[in-house]
């Protein structure tokens, strides 16, 4: 079988007496052939076997290193004839579950809006006629519990805020059309106006949406929560 030895954390912290986990996507046709496993030096952990229907299963075993390991070591198994093929294979320690890929975040990109003096709530980016707005929000909101963000459930829904969408989507259609006048159309002073008295109106409730009542009336801007996953090792 194939194998990773790793004893020693990144930060320098033995992994002796920890719990670990190891998951990888295997696909066979082949029963009983293909599985994973932890070995610290004395005991080996298996998981169960792919059951060889051809398709992608995720295969997780777990396992707490005894306190005198002398190792941590990842191990695949293939154990009969055929080909198994294996994919985003991870070794961490930690909670976590076979929902760990899940935590691999990304952030997209939008243009920011230079010289306001708000916080970057939402963002309506700039685009041509006929297109379609994707609204970007940086708020807040409530943050996800760790059983809900280590699981991978999708049961948490939030509303877009409808009114201040709407507002901002008007100001920044006027923006453009000001901007980007068509042949002839002398309205540009008009528009440049509109732009302006929308975006007053979206920023006041930009600011509004960013805040949310506290204990003894007062008024506290939210701050960001982070959930740090699992560390794992590819």
């Amino acid at each position: 079988g194939s194998r990773r030895s790793l004893l020693e954390a990144p930060d320098g912290e033995s992994l002796a007496g920890y719990g670990v986990g190891f998951t990888a996507k295997i696909t066979t046709s082949t029963g009983s052939q293909a599985r994973i496993a932890i070995y610290d030096g004395t005991a080996t952990t298996y998981s169960s076997y792919h059951t060889g229907g051809g398709g992608v299963e995720t295969l997780t075993v777990s396992a707490t290193l005894a306190a005198a390991a002398t190792q941590c070591t990842f191990l695949i198994y293939v154990e009969a004839d055929g080909t198994a093929y294996v994919d985003e294979a991870y070794g961490y320690f930690g909670q976590t579950s076979d929902a760990l890929e899940r935590d691999d975040f990304t952030e997209t990109q939008v243009n920011p809006r230079y010289g306001s003096t708000l916080p970057p709530v939402l963002f309506l980016p700039e685009h041509g006629y006929g297109g379609q707005f994707i609204v970007y929000t940086k708020r807040p909101y409530t943050k996800y519990s760790e059983v809900t963000l280590m699981t991978g459930s999708d049961t948490v829904t939030i509303d877009a805020p409808l009114t201040i969408v709407a507002t901002g989507a008007l100001a920044r259609a006027y923006e453009m059309a000001a901007a980007s006048p068509k042949p002839g159309d002398t309205r540009q002073p008009r528009y440049a106006q509109l732009a302006a008295d929308w975006n007053k109106r979206y920023e006041g409730l930009a600011k509004k949406h960013l805040y949310q009542e506290q204990d003894e009336g007062k008024r506290s801007m939210i701050k960001k929560s982070y959930s740090i996953p699992a560390r794992r090792y590819r």
